[in-house]
């Protein structure tokens, strides 16, 4: 359970959950709950590794469903603060009720956030232009393009796609080619790249005289969807949009320009990173160069 908490904040919440196994059923509320699992204060907590059907109730009307698994324990004593209960990890949790999970915690994040004025940063400091190599990046959530061709036409699609677990390639060949033009979908990572979730967003495999609107449209899901589930940093691969074709300025003006107007209303994504080809020291300097543009306006 450690990894889960290191991969996704934990936030002290009460909330309902029912366990079923064996056709005996068990209720409990959570102490704390993440994306990826819950913890449960009882003083008899189950054995570990046991494993649950699990529904975890948002509101009266509203619940997520999956499998649960116990994976860690604690017992309460005088010489430790740690509460008595266990850990569940989610187990085979849907992408929708994933993402539902997601914006239901975002919510609570962005409210207790927005109160607290030293949670607002210098917005030219939110923004980050990069000549690293991504795959070595500290953001919390990376963007892949996705969409009918892109597989095919992006290097680092590709790349990611065939180096990652079962979850995002079951979930990329499912629905990656279907994706509509700055659609989204959220799958949990693992493989070559050191963060923990994947943004799937719907892009063109070309760019013609919509290609400016498109990019927008682009932009606008994936920082729509890190507000709504609350994330600090989001990594753009941008040199994926140049390897497809499309024009160095217009990306770097029309990304950049979208990134500034949407981070002037929110909180969230606290930092953007935008990863140029660290191959071509010339991409890096455009981007700068119109970064400072939109600044100094």
């Amino acid at each position: 359970m450690v990894d889960e908490r290191r991969r996704d904040p934990r936030i002290p919440l009460k909330l309902k959950v029912r366990l079923r196994k064996d056709g005996v059923e068990y209720e409990f509320y959570t102490a704390n709950v993440s994306r990826g699992g819950v913890f449960i204060e009882t003083e008899n907590p189950f054995s570990l590794s046991d494993e649950f059907e699990l529904e975890l109730f948002l509101s009266e009307k509203e619940k997520i469903s999956c499998l649960a698994k116990v994976v860690w324990i604690s017992h309460s004593t005088e010489k430790s603060f740690y509460l008595s209960g266990m850990g569940l990890k989610f187990e085979n949790i849907s992408l929708k009720d994933r993402e539902r999970l997601g914006a239901f915690l975002g919510e609570i994040l962005t409210k207790e956030q927005e109160v607290d004025a030293d949670m607002y940063y210098n917005l030219e400091e939110r923004i980050i232009i990069s000549s690293d190599d991504i795959c070595e990046t500290s953001a919390e959530v990376i963007v892949v393009l996705a969409g009918c061709g892109i597989k095919e036409t992006v290097n680092f699609t590709q790349e990611v796609i065939n180096n990652a677990g079962e979850t995002l390639v079951k979930s990329y060949h499912l629905y990656g080619d279907e994706l509509n033009i700055g659609e989204t979908i959220l799958v949990p990572y693992e493989g070559i790249l050191k963060n923990p979730y994947i943004i799937l967003v719907g892009a063109p495999s070309f760019f013609d005289s919509q290609g400016d609107e498109y990019l927008r449209n682009v932009m606008l899901g994936v920082l729509k969807i890190t507000k709504e589930q609350a994330f600090t940093s989001v990594a753009v691969p941008a040199f994926s949009f140049l390897e497809v074709g499309y024009p160095l300025q217009n990306v770097a003006k029309i990304c950049l320009g979208t990134t500034y107007g949407f981070l002037k209303r929110e909180v969230f994504p606290k930092k953007v990173f935008f990863y140029c080809n660290y191959n071509n020291i010339q991409d890096l300097l455009a981007f700068q160069r119109i970064k400072k543009e939109i600044f100094s306006r």
